[in-house]
């Protein structure tokens, strides 16, 4: 964490809100996290959202991690919580 940082996914399983907060990243990602969080929620897909929650997570999880790589050239830990 203390290297790459860590990005918190809250996901709402019924209304497919998504909330998308960081820690430990530049702040050069500030301009950018509405599209990393619009992105993101793009993935939400009501075919996705019928699978099994743990798959859900992990398929989040992997996705945001990557934006973030391709955005910043970091990985941060990805923790998401499906509500």
């Amino acid at each position: 964490m203390a290297c790459n940082g860590v990005c918190f996914v809250s996901i709402n399983s019924k209304t497919r809100n998504l909330i998308l907060k960081t820690d430990g990243l530049p702040s050069l990602i500030d301009k950018d996290i509405d599209k990393i969080t619009k992105l993101t929620k793009g993935q939400l897909s009501k075919k996705l959202m019928e699978k099994d929650p743990d798959y859900i997570t992990e398929e989040i999880r992997i996705f945001t991690r990557n934006l973030f790589h391709n955005y910043l050239g970091y990985k941060p830990i990805t923790i998401v919580q499906l509500v």
